[in-house]
């Protein structure tokens, strides 16, 4: 019985080979050594509180991401959540600005009207 290992070709690294692989994967060593160079330059980057801030904070953009790539799976395309998000976000800052800047009580109810007026308006 012949090996199977031995009927197939070992690729040698050569420029061919190592350039394609970063033309694949260029954006997570770009990653890679942002968070390298930002782990280097401060103390506090890479502790708990910043991951779980910066966790949190991206959270709202994976939850819409995942709604819109259901989206578009299903053939409806609709380009205008990312547009709907900030227009709510704009008008919430306002509505919190004007009229609940003396009292947080009023603040989240009447910041999820105006997230309903304008996303249903």
């Amino acid at each position: 019985m012949e090996n199977s290992q031995a009927s197939m070709p070992i690729e040698k690294f050569n420029n061919k080979n190592i350039l394609n692989l970063l033309s694949q994967y260029w954006i997570f060593i770009a990653l890679i050594a942002l968070i390298v160079a930002f782990s280097l330059l401060s103390d506090s980057f890479l502790t708990k509180v910043n991951l779980l801030n910066i966790l949190r904070q991206v959270s709202i953009i994976g939850i819409c991401a995942v709604g819109m790539t259901m989206i578009i799976l299903t053939g409806g395309i609709d380009l205008s959540v990312g547009s709907m998000i900030g227009v709510a976000g704009m008008a919430c800052a306002l509505c919190s600005m004007r009229v609940c800047h003396q009292s947080l009580r009023l603040l989240v109810p009447s910041e999820l009207v105006w997230h309903l007026v304008v996303s249903l308006g």
